[in-house]
């Protein structure tokens, strides 16, 4: 499958990039472009929620991501 560029490199701070880099942003946001490209589901943007919500879960198991409490 072709990359789609979500963010153009010229368009951003080096503090941008290195932000997006260090949480995967890119890289996240690409993976889900082609699942709703794949899957076509009727609701795209409750799709990308409900992957964002599961995304969210998996990381906070993980120890990745903290919530904003903590």
């Amino acid at each position: 499958m072709p990359v789609i560029p979500v963010v153009s490199d010229a368009s951003i701070k080096e503090a941008d990039k290195a932000y997006l880099e260090k949480h995967d942003v890119q890289g996240i946001m690409q993976k889900l472009l082609e699942k709703v490209l794949k899957d076509k589901p009727e609701r795209p943007v409750s799709f990308l929620i409900e992957h964002l919500w599961r995304l969210r879960d998996e990381r906070l198991v993980e120890g990745v991501d903290k919530t904003p409490d903590e």
